[in-house]
């Protein structure tokens, strides 16, 4: 499994670990140092929420179906109501526009049988391969030109 503190980082390090001394704190009482930047841009970009009692809870391991809500965050939340049905028969509402665009975008596939499986935990290679093919996808961010600029679509922006 891969955690949720590993998948900000992950984010973080894929945008160039900007300087978050800019933004505002997360605000989760759970964060350790070595996390702490991270989730700070996660949480200030829109990439991450917490939970209710105000913790971030890094350590606890990622589902498909957040991992994928959270990468559709960092690419911008592109709009999906021209995209075509992703014919997932479990996929929940919470859930519905990132699972719609990354089915659409070639990002994330579910099962043979026809099922996402949101609540099943992501493992590392299937987190790595998810975020490899979104740094080769410029239809799938909301505006590529603000994408990071590490994405392999673009190349020489560094």
């Amino acid at each position: 499994n891969i955690t949720r503190g590993q998948v900000a980082r992950m984010y973080y390090r894929a945008a160039g670990a900007p300087d978050v001394s800019g933004l505002p704190p997360h605000g989760f009482t759970d964060v350790t140092a070595f996390f702490e930047d991270a989730v700070r841009w996660a949480k200030a970009n829109g990439v991450f929420d917490g939970f209710n009692d105000n913790t971030f809870r890094q350590a606890n391991p990622i589902t498909r179906g957040n991992f994928t809500r959270s990468l559709y965050g960092l690419a911008g939340a592109p709009d999906t109501s021209s995209l075509p049905g992703h014919g997932f028969t479990d996929v929940t509402a919470f859930y519905e526009d990132a699972v719609t665009w990354a089915a659409a975008n070639g990002l994330a596939d579910g099962f043979n049988d026809n099922t996402f499986r949101q609540r099943n935990n992501i493992k590392r290679g299937n987190a790595s391969r998810i975020t490899y093919n979104l740094a080769q996808t410029p239809a799938a961010w909301d505006d590529p030109d603000t994408a990071p600029a590490n994405m392999l679509f673009r190349p020489n922006t560094t």
